[in-house]
């Protein structure tokens, strides 16, 4: 209520100045049939067509991985997010085998997210990773037991080629998650700080918890080494925040089923693009 409130608010006082500005313009509209967002027909208009998708099966809720803003504390969508080219760093990182007295080392832009790695995965043809793959790993500063696994998905070019698996806070690793059937461990609260998942770096900040975890494996001797990185960091367009991927319960909509009614109006000249490169 108290959103709605300020929405009205917002309206009675830029509302009018921006339809003026439109005017200027030379904008030709029927302004007797304005309409603001929070009208009540366009209100209940969302609300019969929410309906509409949901007796139909084509808006569900689910688990997913999805953008979110620590700063504004929204979910926000995939063209919201600006990716561009920025240094960092690839952390090695050893991760001790159990029963062993060996390591098998990963490479990782976030070490920080290791406090939820559920597994280690490493390519089936690779060939240095043959007599890897079904031991256990344990993870550093947790304790956590990890299965090696192997899967086509990974990118032997990348790092040493083994690659820690946080179902979490990777899309890459939330699919490859889902194959296993691993557990998802979320170790952020809302503003991207460090939860009970984390332990003894909980209420950390992300980036203090990363400076933490840092000194810690270093005190270990398990950070076998640093190299400068270049890697594409996803900002909200409007914070300009670093984005933080995570599995959230959201509603979703079905698009197949929308997009082959769609194609086939295009198709059968129902609805033409000018120009015509817009109908690709």
């Amino acid at each position: 209520d108290k959103f709605l409130e300020r929405a009205w608010q917002w309206k009675e006082r830029y509302g009018n100045i921006i339809i003026e500005q439109l005017k200027k313009l030379g904008c030709s509209c029927d302004w007797e049939r304005e309409r603001f967002t929070m009208d009540p027909g366009l209100s209940k208009a969302v609300l019969t067509a929410f309906k509409i998708l949901y007796d139909n099966g084509l808006i569900y809720k689910d688990f997913r991985m999805i953008n979110w803003c620590p700063k504004c504390l929204t979910t926000i969508a995939d063209i919201e997010v600006e990716k561009e080219e920025e240094e960092g760093n690839l952390w090695y990182i050893d991760y001790p085998i159990k029963g062993e007295d060996n390591y098998i080392t990963v490479a990782t832009t976030r070490p920080e997210t290791m406090l939820g790695d559920t597994a280690i995965a490493v390519h089936p043809k690779d060939k240095r990773y043959k007599s890897y793959i079904g031991k256990t790993a344990i993870l550093p500063l947790i304790g956590r037991e990890l299965p090696i696994i192997s899967d086509e998905r990974v990118d032997t070019e990348f790092g040493t080629g083994a690659v820690k698996i946080t179902p979490a806070h990777d899309p890459d690793d939330y699919e490859i998650g889902l194959t296993y059937n691993l557990k998802q461990i979320n170790i952020f609260d809302d503003r991207a700080r460090i939860n009970e998942n984390g332990q003894k770096y909980m209420n950390l900040d992300r980036y203090e918890c990363r400076e933490k975890v840092i000194k810690d494996l270093k005190t270990l001797s398990l950070l076998r080494k640093i190299e400068k990185h270049s890697l594409a960091i996803g900002r909200h367009d409007r914070c300009k925040v670093v984005i933080e991927p995570r599995i959230s319960e959201q509603w979703f909509v079905k698009m197949e089923p929308l997009t082959e009614m769609a194609i086939k109006v295009v198709e059968n000249h129902d609805i033409e693009f000018l120009p015509k490169i817009g109908k690709r």
